[in-house]
């Protein structure tokens, strides 16, 4: 008995062992940079040196081997993102995906996101088209790499990686032009007509598809205190999970150029090189208006949309010079085909006038007006020159972004770029932003500075305190506690509203509430408190203030309970990251198995848009987007570029389970750090000559 019971155990250990180290071997190696890959163009051999915390040191002193080596760093770290984002910019997710993406896909087409693009490197001159032609050899020779082609996302989903064409880079640098331009206020949509609301809607669902949104919240400041002047900058983006920015050094001494690179372009938000630092925020305009047009002047753009079964879909697109336009507000113009996808063995794409009925004479269409959307982005326009001149400390307009940012140089001096929508000055020195809850930001930042102590930029972009919280809540609560109040819940509630510091803390139950507050007194009159003057007389308008106050301890009761010491701000607003594609269950149903290791992260809350300290709120209109990074760099140690941004190393064995829910510790980026692995580029003919899989993507 004792026998069999032991070999019983035995047994069971060993499937156990052998299903852990299958499970292991399957999910739980990272994929090893190569030692050696052939670069098409590679001139002579470059180095990249592989940092522990993921950034990459690139050992090239010719500039195009440095867009070589790039492009090859991005194909190798960030395959995924690159591949996913291009096939999202170029309107060809269907071929992967199938017609559930269409609608995505008709939106990219209709951004004219891989046209334009097209149309924009075809005008650049020849030296600028050669340097995107260098990044893309060595993009490709990344994507033919073993150790690319197996990455888990490909192989899970049976795809392989098609030719990077020079022009992609500006597919996607088109691609996140209109991500970073908010989208229009609800006030301004329920204005408009239904086709252009159903047009907002999908790009909600392209947001939220690549989980990539609310980069309108970026920060940026320059202050000066005892010890030198510090730049720190906050970029928002989003909710993915994936990293957003690869950094990247160039140079192999302690002053070698820092930066964050956007992967799948050559273009770097933010760095600093020996004299200068600089910050850039991707923030975008697109301005939706009502126009009018002349119907016979306008003829549709006709694209063609394939499916992962070679289901062919045309889809007419409305352009007039700078805008997008919408149907007509008055009478359908029956020349123009609708948004929707149309048979293509059913259409006659050569007609551009109205039917008539027998024996009666076309008619051209009267004058009218439309919905349209005017936008930078359409249009053979690309930022490339004023990339290139920003990181070379030369300046140059932006035209798809707004080209807001600071720079600062070595001796202490500052300048703001473009025209930021808020730019405060503090107590030595400048806070840029462009949103309501940014103009907040400076009160918090002049207290921190008031004692004329160093600071540390670190502590100055934790600080979770709101001067918006402030400026409204106290008045708030004196108004309601002048009413009847009834309710044990109610009147705790009250007197943690009233003992509250305004700091948006994770253990915070006041934060809770008053946000819940504010979402329930949004929701009933249609603004935030703050934004316009109540409509009402005293008396009606506390009485509002009590109802909604009622609302929120209802809702907050209902979903944590009576215990109000589980109503903490961590609960209320957590921080939730999601995995592009694999999280989009309610496009792709049950295509896709996304409830282990790629199931959303769930993470503490805390901070705040109004606070120095990033936190998403409540508030806010749109999706959460709680995924930050964050930069650092001072006069008086220049060469300390300081990091804080969030990792999930999912090929970590265990990895997503052994992510941290404290704070992120920042962390600088040490170019003379001993690395992990190290890549040697080589011409071709020195190599061992790896191919390049599928096929260009050029249209």
């Amino acid at each position: 008995m004792k026998r069999a019971l032991f070999v019983t155990i035995l047994v069971v250990l060993f499937v156990g062992a052998g299903s852990l180290l299958v499970w292991y071997l399957a999910y739980g190696l990272s994929p090893t940079p190569p030692e050696e890959v052939a670069v098409a163009g590679l001139t002579a051999p470059v180095t990249v040196r592989w940092l522990p915390h993921g950034g990459a040191v690139i050992d090239a002193p010719d500039e195009m081997d440095r867009y070589r080596a790039l492009g090859f760093v991005h194909g190798a770290a960030r395959p995924w993102s690159v591949l996913l984002w291009r096939q999202t910019a170029t309107g060809r997710l269907g071929e992967w995906f199938g017609e559930a993406v269409l609608p995505l896909d008709r939106l990219a087409r209709q951004l004219g996101l891989a046209r334009e693009a097209q149309a924009a490197f075809a005008g650049l001159p020849e030296a600028e088209q050669a340097l995107l032609q260098a990044y893309a050899e060595g993009i490709n020779a990344a994507l033919s790499a073993k150790n690319t082609r197996r990455r888990d996302e490909l192989v899970l989903l049976g795809l392989e990686a098609d030719v990077w064409e020079p022009w992609h880079a500006l597919a996607l640098e088109r691609l996140f032009a209109w991500l970073a331009a908010a989208p229009p206020p609800p006030d301004a949509l329920a204005a408009a007509d239904e086709e252009t609301r159903a047009f907002f809607k999908t790009d909600r669902l392209l947001r939220d598809w690549l989980h990539l949104h609310g980069f309108e919240n970026g920060i940026a400041l320059a202050v000066a205190d005892s010890a030198g002047t510090h730049l720190a900058q906050r970029h928002v983006y989003g909710a993915s999970a994936l990293p957003f920015f690869q950094e990247v050094a160039f140079g192999t001494d302690s002053l070698a150029t820092v930066a964050a690179s956007l992967p799948g372009t050559p273009f770097f938000a933010a760095g600093k090189t020996e004299r200068r630092a600089w910050a850039l925020l991707l923030a975008g305009t697109a301005t939706l208006e009502k126009i009018a047009i002349d119907t016979t002047e306008s003829r549709p753009i006709f694209e063609r949309l394939l499916t992962d079964d070679g289901t062919e879909h045309l889809l007419a697109i409305r352009r007039d010079g700078q805008r997008l336009r919408f149907a007509t507000t008055t009478r359908p113009d029956t020349t123009l085909l609708d948004t929707a996808f149309l048979d293509t063995t059913r259409l006659d794409t050569t007609s551009t006038t109205a039917p008539s009925p027998a024996g009666v004479p076309a008619q051209p269409a009267a004058p009218d007006s439309a919905w349209s959307i005017r936008w930078n982005g359409f249009g053979a326009a690309t930022d490339f020159a004023a990339w290139r001149a920003l990181a070379n400390g030369e300046a140059l307009s932006f035209v798809l972004l707004k080209g807001d940012g600071l720079v600062l140089d070595r001796d202490g001096n500052r300048q703001v770029l473009g025209n930021p929508a808020v730019q405060d000055a503090v107590r030595g020195g400048v806070v840029i932003g462009n949103t309501y809850f940014a103009s907040f930001l400076s009160a918090a930042l002049d207290s921190l500075l008031a004692g004329g102590e160093p600071i540390d930029p670190a502590t100055v972009l934790d600080d979770d305190y709101s001067a918006w919280a402030a400026g409204i809540a106290p008045g708030f609560v004196d108004s309601v506690i002048t009413l009847d109040v009834r309710g044990d819940l109610l009147q705790n509630a009250l007197t943690y509203l009233d003992n509250w510091n305004y700091a948006y803390d994770r253990a915070s139950i006041a934060a809770s509430i008053f946000e819940t507050w504010m979402v329930q007194y949004r929701d009933t009159t249609g603004y935030l408190p703050g934004l316009q003057p109540p409509t009402d007389t005293l008396y009606f308008e506390n009485l509002r203030r009590l109802h909604t106050l009622q609302r929120a301890v209802a809702e907050l009761r209902a979903r944590f309970g009576t215990d109000q010491r589980q109503w903490r701000w961590e609960h209320r607003s957590p921080d939730r990251l999601f995995f592009p594609v694999w999280s989009a269950d309610s496009l792709l149903g049950s295509r896709l198995d996304a409830t282990a290791r790629y199931a959303p992260l769930d993470l503490p809350g805390d901070g705040h848009p109004s606070a120095l300290g990033w936190g998403p709120s409540p508030v806010q209109v749109g999706s959460a987007a709680p995924a930050d990074w964050e930069a650092w760099i001072s006069t008086n140690d220049w060469n300390a570029f300081t990091l804080r941004r969030r990792d999930v190393e999912l090929d970590r064995f265990l990895g997503r389970y052994l992510i941290s829910d404290r704070p992120l510790a920042p962390f600088v980026f040490n170019s003379v750090a001993r690395p992990e692995h190290v890549t040697t580029l080589v011409p071709p003919e020195a190599g061992s000559g790896f191919g390049v899989p599928g096929i260009g993507l050029s249209e």
